[in-house]
């Protein structure tokens, strides 16, 4: 399925990701590729799942970002995730994922340069933001904007 430039960029990635976020682990190298694993723990907290699934185009195609588990999103105030379909509020795609996951929207626009440990590590943020949503109700663009401003007047 792999040519021999992809052969040598999932080498590098398998690495990258084994070095920086060895709890994530790679499925069929040769075929449907995937990377799958616990997104890290927040106090109090079951960790999410995430997996990245590696289209046969990579990396001139951008790999998809789901929540796996829990495979329900309840929301703050009642409903789940799954029920606001595609939601820029909320950075989701809509349930398209293995078994109706959410799907999440990571990127603008993919670069074949970005690399899927930067995946990962969105997938970390947005479950962040959503821990913070179920706990006050913000949506996770209204957190993550909040968090940017705050890195932004923190930097000299």
């Amino acid at each position: 399925m792999w040519n021999d430039q992809q052969r040598h960029r999932l080498a590098f990635e398998l690495k990258n990701t084994a070095r920086r976020a060895s709890r994530f682990r790679f499925h069929d190298p040769r075929g449907d590729t995937y990377i799958q694993g616990p997104a890290l723990p927040l106090p109090h907290q079951s960790p999410c799942h995430l997996r990245v699934q590696l289209s046969p185009e990579f990396p001139w195609e951008s790999p998809r970002l789901f929540v796996i588990e829990p495979a329900v999103l309840p929301m703050h105030g009642g409903g789940t995730l799954a029920d606001l379909g595609v939601s820029h509020d909320f950075h989701v795609l809509g349930p398209d994922g293995p078994g109706g996951c959410i799907e999440l929207c990571f990127v603008d626009t993919w670069q074949p340069d970005m690399t899927v440990l930067g995946v990962l590590i969105k997938g970390e943020i947005w479950t962040k933001a959503y821990h913070e949503h179920l706990r006050d109700g913000r949506t996770i663009d209204t957190i993550l904007g909040q968090w940017n401003q705050e890195l932004e007047r923190s930097q000299p």
